[in-house]
């Protein structure tokens, strides 16, 4: 074959059907460029391999020969079509992606135009260039040096039928983007609506206020009350598990488990990123946009508390007011509507803060956007800490090694054992046991310290706590212009009142803070003075001394001011009227459980007395993950396994969410759980493991449920104050469970005789109280 029938033969093979220039759309672009490319290795192979086969027939190639050119364009053909489909191959993946981002609604039409045309321009440039490559003379120096090398087409050859695979693994990439992004777009939409409800629930509450405030308008006060009663009873905040989180939970089931798309091309490579779309996107919604609906339904439920009060407040005052039979005002008994609306708008901040971090996280997250950052990472979490970097590569290699049957039948004689050995043990055993397991490692007192001493308990319970810290800095300064200065706390034990106090102290009344506790010695301007256990004769006394100084008066803990000759009702009725005396020049700050704070509300009404009432409530799984972050980074040492590795961000997050769970979400009692879990290795290192817990059995009865309801009550009562309160019965009775719990480590006999609760079960046993109804 001579050169003119040879080349005649290329521009044959060379002619295509596929005309890009007519493709209207970005789909129809997609299709013509894949039929372009699969018809331009198709001939590319033709194309090489008619010209390899020539040169093979030739007997020898000289620099002058005839066919010379045709030995160079054999020698050039596979490097030039190997670039040119690659070039296309990157084009199809920039349309696939395009394609993606589009459904997405993250490319404005204009955009996606102008890419259009700029493929059409850069690929009618290519084939010009390939066109011209091909008739560029060579040297005869050329011919010589290619002569003394081997032929490389075959390897090319290779190379350019394997790019063919690379258009089929983009193909299968759309397919597998295509449905993570609707999963996130519905994933978005679903997050979008929870926040419209959201909105909805305080708007119906504020309506609600409105509808009492129009009653004062041609009705009497019984008709008023009447309808208070049925506005009352229709406010509820909806049930957002059923109307936010489980939809959520649904569509995230439907993502993939495991995928791998293309996310980016580099020289002849595709660029694959595993991904764990169901357990991302499960983890990124439960740490990063959970805690916030849950931190707007709590801010909800306490504006829908405070409006139910206050409407209670109104009706019981339209009635007393109407049994007395005298004329009144009675827009001033709306008063409690004012108080909500403070509330109102103060909750109304923090939700449009709460909507914004929503919103700016689900839009910055919510996006294919992220996926094909070969940087980045997909659904990244604002973690706070180097122990959370991991290798996910590492999870998915561990998870495959696993056999999955023998892992599930293990695990199943693991449970039947179990099961067997707890059913043989007594409420006795259990109790012991459980108290055993709270116990912490002494050697390993320099990291205990971290979560344990006085001042880090201070900063580890404020973290989050900024909503409370805006609210006392109001009514301190208040205070300071001449208004009533008092703030109550109140929560459950080691939820971090005693902590909150004294922060108070330090921040706002350095120097001028006096703690005042029953039986103790305070010292003032060099001299001491002795109170007793009567907290209205303490305060008097205390502020015959002090009330120029404008001092605080911290009362942490009311409970231990009660005694069987002091009962709480009146320890409160003389701590009110001393308020109502002195706290313009005196800043008063109490502190008291939940349990009781609630009961003095219904019979007294002590919310109103107070500027502020804080309610420390529990923390949510990131909060005390956060906070057990703080202290393990604080302390600088490195938390290992027993096999000496560094510890993870799965096991780091596995094991915080164990404390959480245990805990209920009660910091206090969280950051004593880590310790437990903890033990000292060496002045650098901290050994981690794992703990198998055992829970609290339910030993409350008749009895000693009252006997516990008691001393959860006073704190602390001598065996002769308990024979006051329950007289000839205690010896028949309950001295006799008294020695029992003692015998358990349920109940403390301390070394002045005075009976308490164990500080380890103390949040169990006010659980069981609470579940059995003992306590509110």
């Amino acid at each position: 074959m001579d050169d003119i029938a040879i080349k005649e033969a290329i521009k044959e093979i060379e002619i295509g059907n596929v005309d890009l220039q007519k493709a209207a759309g970005l789909d129809e672009l997609r299709l013509k460029v894949r039929a372009f490319a699969e018809q331009s290795i198709e001939r590319s192979i033709k194309y090489g391999d008619t010209l390899y086969e020539q040169i093979k027939e030739l007997d020898k190639v000289k620099p002058e020969d005839e066919h010379a050119q045709i030995f160079i364009q054999s020698h050039r053909v596979g490097s030039l079509n190997k670039q040119f489909v690659i070039l296309l191959r990157d084009i199809y993946f920039e349309l696939y992606k395009t394609k993606a981002l589009e459904i997405e609604g993250e490319l404005e039409s204009t955009v996606v135009a102008n890419l259009i045309n700029e493929t059409k321009r850069i690929i009618g440039e290519a084939i010009d260039d390939l066109e011209n490559s091909r008739s560029i003379q060579s040297s005869a120096q050329e011919v010589r040096l290619l002569l003394k090398q081997d032929h490389p087409w075959p390897e090319y050859r290779i190379q350019i039928v394997g790019l063919s695979e690379h258009f089929v693994l983009v193909d299968k990439s759309h397919e597998i983007v295509t449905k993570l992004g609707k999963t996130l777009a519905d994933s978005k939409l679903r997050i979008l609506a929870g926040l419209v409800a959201l909105k909805d629930a305080h708007h119906h509450l504020i309506d609600s206020a409105l509808s009492v405030q129009k009653l004062t308008e041609g009705h009497d006060a019984e008709q008023i009350i009447e309808q208070i009663n049925v506005i009352k009873n229709d406010l509820e905040i909806s049930k957002f598990e059923g109307m936010i989180h489980h939809p959520i939970e649904a569509i995230i089931q439907t993502a993939q488990p495991k995928v791998s798309p293309v996310v980016a091309t580099e020289g002849g490579m595709l660029i694959e990123k595993d991904l764990t779309p169901q357990y991302s996107l499960e983890q990124w919604y439960d740490i990063e946009i959970l805690p916030l609906f849950e931190e707007a339904i709590i801010l909800l439920d306490g504006l829908l508390y405070g409006l139910r009060l206050g409407l209670i407040n109104i009706s019981n005052s339209l009635d007393h007011q109407t049994r007395r039979k005298v004329e009144f005002d009675l827009d001033q008994q709306f008063q409690p509507l004012e108080i909500f609306r403070k509330s109102s708008d103060e909750v109304q901040t923090e939700l449009d803060r709460i909507e914004y971090e929503i919103q700016t996280k689900t839009e910055s997250n919510l996006s294919l956007r992220q996926l094909f950052n070969r940087d980045g990472d997909f659904l990244s979490l604002g973690f706070q800490s180097a122990i959370e970097k991991f290798s996910k590569e590492q999870n998915l290699i561990l998870e495959r090694i696993i056999n999955g049957w023998q892992w599930l039948k293990n695990k199943y004689n693991a449970i039947r054992t179990t099961v067997a050995e707890e059913s043989q043990l007594s409420k006795t055993e259990k109790v012991v046991r459980y108290v055993d397991q709270i116990s912490i490692d002494r050697l390993n007192v320099n990291y205990n310290n971290f979560f344990s001493t006085k001042v880090s308990m201070i900063e580890a319970f404020w973290i989050q706590r900024e909503l409370e810290e805006k609210r006392i800095h109001q009514v301190v300064q208040s205070w300071s212009r001449g208004y009533l200065g008092t703030i109550l706390i109140h929560g459950d034990r080691f939820s971090g009142k005693s902590s909150m106090g004294e922060w108070v102290n330090q921040k706002y009344f350095r120097g001028k803070n006096y703690s005042i506790k029953p039986n103790s010695k305070l010292t003032i301007s060099n001299s001491t003075i002795e109170l007793g256990n009567d907290l209205d004769t303490a305060i008097r006394l205390f502020i015959d001394r002090v009330q120029y100084a404008r001092p605080v008066i911290w009362i942490d803990d009311l409970e231990m001011w009660t005694s069987p000759d002091q009962r709480i009702y009146s320890v409160v009725k003389k701590l009110l009227q001393i308020i109502d005396e002195y706290s313009s020049k005196v800043f008063f700050m109490v502190s008291m459980s939940t349990w009781i704070f609630n009961k003095l509300v219904y019979y007294s009404g002590i919310d109103q007395s107070f500027q502020a009432c804080i309610g420390l409530s529990d923390f949510t799984k990131s909060q005390i993950r956060d906070a057990i972050i703080l202290r393990h980074g604080a302390s600088q040492k490195n938390l290992v396994r027993r096999d000496g590795m560094e510890v993870n961000k799965a096991l780091f997050d596995k094991m915080t969410s164990q404390v959480y769970k245990e805990s209920d979400g009660n910091i206090g009692q969280a950051l004593q759980l880590w310790l437990t879990m903890t033990s000292y290795k060496d002045d650098d290192f901290v050994l981690i493991h794992q703990v198998t817990r055992y829970g609290f059995p339910n030993i409350i009865e008749a009895d000693n449920g009252i006997l516990l309801t008691t001393l959860l009550l006073y704190r602390e009562l001598s065996e002769e104050d308990l024979q006051k309160m329950f007289g000839p019965a205690y010896d028949l009775k309950y001295k006799i469970i008294v020695n029992q719990l003692v015998g358990l480590g349920v109940i403390r006999r301390k070394f002045n005789s005075k009976l308490s609760i164990n500080p380890r079960v103390v949040t169990e046993i006010s659980r069981l109280l609470m579940d059995t109804k003992f306590i509110a």
